[in-house]
């Protein structure tokens, strides 16, 4: 029906105040739809092309009565009605339309118009934007709103409502009829008492439902809850009621995590309201009108055009956007390839081998003692990505049960409550345990769960309920290794390193990559305090913008997939046998795994993307074997990685020379450099060497006159002139050389 009623005031600052009530309100829709013949020429379109539940898109811009304005922001439910109405009257002059309309109404089939709001920049004020979820909600109720939060379901849920209920009670046997109100599509609420007044039954278990006697129809569901919220609770749930295969196709590739605008309108669910206790509160639902995915991870064209130009003119740009992602650790060599791990992780996450139903994932490990920055690495990736691309668990914490789905009882209802866990909930997202040397000990199981990855699925039967859900996502473990100072001990496997049983050791073929972070040698430790009293700024700092466009381009492009030309597979292949023929020197009985080749595969393919290519080249093999080719796990130790492990020690003299600078300030002697540099190298590639026994290193530095030794790259004579640009004289004395600032040595 079509009430009067005095419009509400309007805020828009066309509208006028103060306006009469309207003698007839329904004129000033039928006037619109009059005015606007498009909407009921749409209408006979659809329905006269088979649609039984057309969409109408509403040009907000052409509401220009302050009735209608007033009506669709006060009572839109009303406004969508009344409309509907409105245009199917009107269609009905459309003899074709009446035909097959009045047909679809006497089988019940006819779902409704839904009319869906099209917003512009003039109209934006009319529909809010509500961003948390977990305020009082009460004042939202029965507006029009997007709800923007997290999605938290598997996918667009098909549940069976009623339209007509058949019920029987089982007292007397009395069969009766109850309905559900079409626009609202609330929940059906069991009878309080029975028609046959005699009858004595006085609860809801005292009526069952006759469905074979009952009308019924599909809606779908989700849940949504704020984008802040860390705890994974408050859900609210978000009700489709018709044109479910437009809403599945707009959410075809939605995952639970991502960020979603739902518009809807706020209800409060009323039914049982009579069975709830004393201090329960009725639960809130969205009637959902739209949803929209375009700001999910959005990426501007325009900041990675000017990345791409940057790479192009330097392909080692990449490394210092990654560098930038923890301001306090920049340029200190032992934090980078932390850096790179999480990177590598995160680019890769939303990819999946469907063809061969195979992981395409790099899943890492990164350890070393308390102290490296394992976890405040993590946090700022956390922070520039947000927390639905990429998220951190404590391991000290975590169970299995957390990792994966389980079902509870809710203590108001007799229905079982899905919770998903960490695993689908990350769901082709990036997730790291931090403090994960305690996950064994919590819950000897919870390593197990890791290996739903390698089938991208994990499947729980419980308390009657089988749930399946995606696990296609990257993990990474943090750890502090199970040593007497939670360094990595070379004399020992990973396994024992991380302090996992040997009947664990199999839960390592879920993982690619790992990377140890050396002990801190003095002068860092200094070089950290020193930036920490000074309130370090750092030299060069690619801004949060830059870096989360850059992070998300390189996921897309190799989420889409990298080619592989025939002579960079070729190349792969030869690295792998001579990977093989060393581990059957020291192993003549190993059994060869095919997924050992596609870790390569899959790191050479991820380098490219970080460089925002879509095709590897000759490059990406020199950067591979500059930082990654000794960090994969199947070949840890391997002795053809560790002679074609490139060190780039032109970038390693500069690099020292940087640090030092800054910790000194002013002058520091060559002695102190030629030790820094021995440190690095101890540190960082002689891990085996320990004490006075390091390496000689004028035998990497003079390496111009011996060109048939390619393991090192030769030490350029550039590195004075770069010691003059920077500002600062190389003082040779008699018995001393230091490298000095040129105010100094000119006084």
């Amino acid at each position: 029906m079509v009430e009067t009623e005095k419009p509400f005031p309007s805020s828009h600052p066309d509208t006028k105040s103060g306006a009469t009530i309207p003698e007839n309100p329904a004129k000033y829709f039928e006037d619109f739809i009059r005015a606007n013949q498009k909407y009921s020429d749409e209408l006979i379109k659809q329905v006269l092309n088979g649609s039984k539940s057309p969409l109408i898109e509403l040009d907000l811009d052409d509401l220009e009565e302050e009735y209608l304005i007033n009506k669709f922001r006060k009572k839109p439910e009303v406004f969508f009605e009344i409309l509907s109405e409105i245009l199917i009257k009107v269609a009905r002059f459309n003899n074709d339309f009446k035909d097959i309309y009045e047909e679809l109404e006497n089988l019940d089939e006819f779902q409704g118009v839904h009319i869906i709001p099209k917003i512009s920049k003039n109209s934006d004020w009319m529909i809010p934007v509500q961003k948390n979820l977990s305020s009082y909600l009460v004042k939202y109720l029965d507006k029009i709103y997007r709800f923007k939060g997290r999605f938290m379901s598997l996918g667009l849920q098909r549940k069976i409502e009623f339209r007509k209920i058949k019920w029987m009670c089982v007292v007397c046997g009395k069969e009766f009829e109850t309905a559900v109100l079409r626009r609202t599509r609330e929940k059906y609420r069991h009878p309080s008492f029975c028609i046959n007044k005699r009858c004595k039954a006085s609860s809801k278990r005292d009526f069952l439902i006759l469905p074979e006697k009952s009308t019924a129809y599909e809606k779908r569901l989700f849940a949504i809850i704020d984008v802040e919220n860390k705890d994974m609770i408050n859900e609210i749930p978000c009700y489709i009621n018709n044109n479910i295969k437009y809403f599945q196709k707009k959410a075809r590739n939605l995952h639970m995590n991502d960020e979603i605008e739902v518009m809807g309108i706020l209800k409060l669910d009323t039914a049982d309201v009579g069975s709830m206790k004393e201090d329960q509160a009725p639960d809130y639902y969205i009637n959902v009108i739209d949803i929209n995915l375009e700001h999910i991870n959005n990426i501007d064209p325009e900041v990675i055009k000017q990345i791409k130009k940057k790479l192009k003119k330097d392909p080692l740009f990449c490394n210092r956007i990654i560098d930038s992602i923890h301001p306090f650790s920049q340029r200190i060599f032992n934090y980078f390839p932390i850096k790179l791990m999480y990177a590598l992780q995160h680019i890769s996450s939303d990819s999946w081998d469907e063809a061969n139903n195979k992981r395409n994932g790099i899943n890492i490990i990164v350890g070393g003692h308390a102290g490296t920055l394992k976890s405040g690495i993590a946090r700022h990736f956390k922070r520039i990505l947000g927390p639905t691309n990429f998220g951190i668990i404590g391991g000290k914490n975590t169970t299995s049960k957390g990792l994966v789905p389980v079902a509870q009882r809710n203590n108001n209802e007799k229905d079982l409550v899905k919770r998903y866990g960490a695993i689908p909930y990350y769901n082709r997202k990036t997730f790291l345990i931090d403090e994960a040397q305690y996950l064994y000990r919590n819950d000897p199981d919870a390593l197990e769960t890791t290996k739903c990855f390698e089938e991208g699925v994990i499947s729980r039967a419980l308390d009657g309920t089988t749930i399946n859900a995606e696990a296609k996502g990257t993990i990474g473990l943090s750890v502090n290794y199970k040593t007497p100072d939670e360094a990595y001990d070379y004399t020992k496997s990973l396994v024992e390193n991380l302090g996992f049983p040997e009947d664990q050791k199999s839960v390592l073929d879920r993982f690619d990559v790992h990377y140890a972070a050396p002990r801190n040698t003095d002068r860092i430790v200094k070089l950290l305090e020193k930036r920490d009293r000074d309130n370090y700024m750092p030299g060069f700092q690619e801004s949060d913008t830059i870096i989360y466009n850059y992070l998300m381009e390189a996921k897309r492009i190799y989420s889409e997939g990298i080619s592989m030309p025939k002579d960079a597979e070729n190349a792969i292949m030869k690295i792998y046998h001579q990977l093989i023929i060393e581990k059957k020197k020291s192993k003549p009985n190993a059994i060869l795994n095919p997924r050992e080749s596609n870790i390569i595969k899959k790191v050479i393919k991820a380098i490219a993307a970080l460089r925002l290519r879509k095709k590897v080249n000759d490059d990406d093999f020199e950067y591979f074997k500059k930082y990654l080719i000794d960090t994969m796990i199947p070949f840890m130790g391997n002795e053809f990685i560790e002679n074609e492990k490139t060190i780039d020690m032109n970038h390693i003299f500069r690099n020292a020379f940087e640090l030092l600078r800054e910790l000194y300030d002013n002058h520091f002697d060559i002695k102190e450099y030629i030790e820094f540099l021995i440190e690095y190298m101890n540190s960082n590639y002689f891990h085996r060497v320990t004490g006075n026994e390091g390496p000689n290193l004028e035998a990497f530095i003079d390496r111009r006159t011996n060109l048939s030794n390619n393991k090192f790259r030769k030490l350029l004579d550039e590195n004075e002139d770069f010691i003059e640009e920077n500002g600062y004289v190389v003082d040779k004395m008699k018995n001393t050389t230091s490298i000095i600032k040129k105010e100094w040595a000119l006084q």
